[in-house]
């Protein structure tokens, strides 16, 4: 089917963007985070999902192939349908969300809208040896910290979605997960 779709952001609202690639406008539903980085009139790379309903077929789109294969596990899971795993990956980033997943926590599972404890339960049960496995071979340090950032900025009384846009603004070097706190607290004016 469709692998990927380059083409100008012709426009963009809700969850989703349109795509116009050779005169053809490709609407495609996309995580919040590429939704809040791209522009109209930008030129674009999205990896795509093609997904069949009873309806009509839909498309969603990643920035990234590692949203896309979280994606696709996530929609893999009995009760996580493509609307339910994209709000998943509009709470987290696919390290953060594959991290909680592989150590058995669902409890930032439980903080997307559209999955109850059941259902996170049911997804860290049926993904953890997966995830597990690509973690342990492509591991880089830090999403386990940047789960434990998340949860304890939402439990301050922040949105997961506020705790990771703040994680997006902590600068590279800063590794020590205090510091790690301290700078994303500072980005979100605290």
């Amino acid at each position: 089917m469709i692998a990927f779709l380059t083409g100008t952001v012709a426009e963009r609202g809700g969850a989703s963007i349109v795509l116009e690639v050779h005169d053809v406008g490709y609407r495609l539903s996309v995580p919040e985070s590429t939704l809040r980085t791209c522009a109209v009139g930008e030129r674009l790379t999205l990896h795509v999902h093609y997904h069949q309903r009873d309806e009509a077929p839909e498309l969603y789109g990643f920035g990234t192939k590692e949203e896309l294969s979280l994606f696709s596990k996530l929609i893999s899971v009995s009760g996580v349908g493509p609307k339910t795993a994209l709000a998943a990956l509009s709470v987290a980033s696919p390290d953060g969300i594959a991290g909680a997943i592989a150590r058995g926590d669902a409890g930032l599972l439980r903080t997307v809208s559209g999955i109850g404890s059941k259902t996170a339960e049911r997804i860290v049960v049926e993904l953890r040896d997966a995830l597990s496995r690509e973690m342990a071979t492509h591991s880089n340090g830090r999403e386990g910290s940047d789960v434990d950032l998340i949860e304890a900025l939402v439990g301050l009384g922040y949105s997961p979605l506020d705790a990771q846009r703040s994680l997006r603004s902590i600068p590279p070097e800063c590794t020590d997960v205090s510091d790690r706190l301290k700078a994303a607290l500072k980005g979100l004016g605290r």
